[in-house]
């Protein structure tokens, strides 16, 4: 068994992990305790790792009606944070700032809640006027297989299957959620407000924080830039969309537009699959309303904005916002989803990059699985650690252990200006 070497704690015990200090155990001086710092296997980290998110993820699962409104409360409130700054900048008192930030969150999210209701109530009104479109589809359908010779029962219990009924009769259901989602609107309406209040200290927070945990609080620091840029950035190009799409299906005479440009917007938040969501009713809509020529100009229209304005303008202007690549934000659709139900689907980046920092990016050991998640023209996070770990060689194993770790540092409270830590200084071999 490996002697334990004697360990002094210190005050600075929070600093960074440092590659040049061998592992071991080490005996801490004055006590029986003993601290072995050797890193575990990666297969027994890694199966840790996971056992600790499948707990995580069943709490989150029975907790989302508090956790998903609250976390959607902080990260409005990031997003709003330099507006609300600029307004101080601008002799502006605080109070006063606070409120008209608390007020626009408020009309924003309750107009969209309001617009969803409206949009319901119109839609389950139109629906029913369609009924017997969709029969005598159906039925020209059957019969153009049948004259090709192919087996219509397939088909048969497939057309069966679709039901207007049965369509209005979720949409209800629905509007009910919607009216009855009281508890979410609460604490969602409390956190954005409590989370205002305690703003106005964040700043000074993080850099208490960055005092004993520098890279934990540069990712924070990073999540709260990117997640800024994300709501922005998927807010205004999809307005653009939105509007764009709205007149396209005035033009076509679609029913219903502004309800399918609300739509539209809000299913923009949805990575990956948002468009498709988003184009499937006013599509099917037009088919029911104008015939396939219609549907098809729809699903054109749709197609060609979406990837000139999002696949073509929008990186010129804003680059990659997120930092994720493709599938990592897919599988995110699809984990946060199940976990946290359908609020999580808007959500899902946003609870990705806060797990990214929190699990990786403040840590520099694991700063490496980064290479996997981000995407090809990810940029640089706009925040950094004040001074990363310091660099110390391997010396050789003969000299003793004070001189591989250097002079041992003196108590706290008798620090001197010769003695302090070189990074405190300015001083020694800092890795950039």
């Amino acid at each position: 068994m490996t002697e334990p070497t004697p360990y002094d704690p210190g005050p600075y015990d929070h600093a960074p992990y440092d590659p040049g200090r061998p592992a071991g155990p080490r005996r801490a001086r004055g006590t029986g305790l003993v601290r072995d710092d050797t890193p575990l296997p990666m297969g027994v980290s890694l199966i840790i790792i996971a056992a600790a998110l499948v707990v995580v993820a069943v709490g989150l699962r029975y907790t989302a009606g508090i956790i998903a409104p609250t976390f959607f409360a902080l990260t409005l409130v990031l997003t709003v944070g330099p507006m609300r700054q600029r307004l101080v900048r601008r002799h502006l008192p605080g109070w006063l700032a606070s409120l008209l930030m608390l007020l626009l969150l408020y009309a924003i999210i309750f107009g969209i809640l309001a617009g969803f209701a409206v949009s319901i109530v119109q839609l389950v009104a139109v629906l029913p006027r369609y009924a017997g479109t969709v029969n005598e589809m159906s039925t020209q359908v059957l019969a153009w297989l049948a004259e090709r010779g192919l087996d219509t029962s397939n088909a048969t219990l497939l057309l069966g299957q679709i039901d207007l009924g049965r369509i209005i009769t979720v949409l209800q259901g629905l509007l009910a959620g919607v009216s009855s989602a009281g508890t979410i609107i609460f604490v969602l309406a409390m956190a954005v407000a409590f989370l205002l209040v305690d703003s106005t200290e964040m700043e000074g927070r993080l850099a208490s924080l960055r005092q004993y945990q520098p890279y934990l609080a540069a990712a924070l620091g990073d999540f709260g830039y990117r997640v800024r840029r994300y709501w922005v950035v998927n807010t205004l190009f999809g307005l653009i969309v939105a509007a764009l799409d709205t007149v396209v299906l005035f033009a076509l005479g679609v029913p219903l537009p502004l309800v399918w440009g609300l739509f539209a917007w809000v299913t923009n938040y949805i990575p990956n699959i948002g468009f498709v969501i988003g184009l499937v009713p006013p599509a099917l809509l037009a088919l029911l309303d104008g015939g396939p020529v219609e549907a098809l100009i729809v699903v054109i229209a749709y197609s060609v904005l979406n990837f000139v304005i999002q696949a073509v303008i929008q990186p010129k202007f804003t680059g990659d916002a997120v930092g994720l690549n493709t599938t990592v934000t897919f599988v995110s659709l699809v984990f946060w989803t199940v976990v946290i139900g359908a609020l999580g689907s808007i959500l899902a980046v946003p609870l990705t990059l806060f797990a990214k920092s929190l699990l990786i990016d403040s840590s520099p050991r694991l700063t490496w699985v980064n290479v996997f998640l981000r995407s090809k023209d990810a940029e640089e996070p706009p925040i950094r650690p004040h001074w990363p770990p310091v660099h110390v060689p391997s010396l050789p194993r003969w000299l003793p252990w004070s001189a591989q770790t250097g002079p041992r540092r003196p108590e706290r409270g008798r620090l001197g200006p010769e003695d302090a830590d070189p990074r405190e200084r300015g001083q020694g071999g800092v890795e950039k």
